[in-house]
């Protein structure tokens, strides 16, 4: 089965829905209504094919570890993934929740923001069932395979 990506994936949210959606909700209405308005539109388009699992937040972080910026971090903080995989979960009970990124499969700067990010939303109760690796890979450049492991490792650890 193909995991679907949603709200937070740059490419997958039509601009023109989203520019509809996030610059009248901002400019008319409160910050509370605009996230509101953002995930009604995104639930509707994406649950009829959101049934196993779900791609529900897309690269997070920048290379060095900080943040991304784009209208969900500018509008909501770091609380977006939180209330993206509680909407998710809420929307789609039964599908396996993932937050999705490239370059966090090598250990780093990336990789750590991750790891942290995960620790912080399991004891909250947030939903979410697993880190989609992307591995963006150079032929000659591949981690090992130990290295690897160890850094999928890192993060489950806490919870095992």
């Amino acid at each position: 089965m193909h995991r679907y990506r949603d709200v937070s994936a740059r490419s997958s949210l039509p601009l023109s829905r989203l520019t509809l959606c996030c610059s009248v909700a901002l400019a008319l209405i409160t910050l509370a209504a605009a996230h509101d308005c953002c995930f009604n539109i995104s639930r509707s388009h994406f649950i009829p094919v959101c049934r196993y699992s779900w791609d529900v937040v897309n690269e997070t972080f920048n290379d060095d570890g900080t943040w991304r910026t784009d209208v969900f971090y500018n509008t909501l903080g770091t609380s977006y993934v939180q209330i993206a995989l509680t909407a998710a979960r809420a929307a789609v009970p039964t599908a396996k929740l993932y937050i999705n990124d490239y370059n966090i499969e090598y250990p780093g700067a990336k990789s750590t923001a991750m790891q942290t990010l995960v620790q912080t939303l399991k004891p909250a109760n947030v939903p979410l069932d697993g880190i989609g690796l992307q591995n963006h890979w150079i032929l000659g450049e591949l981690p090992s395979a130990s290295t690897l492991e160890a850094n999928m490792n890192a993060f489950t650890a806490p919870y095992c």
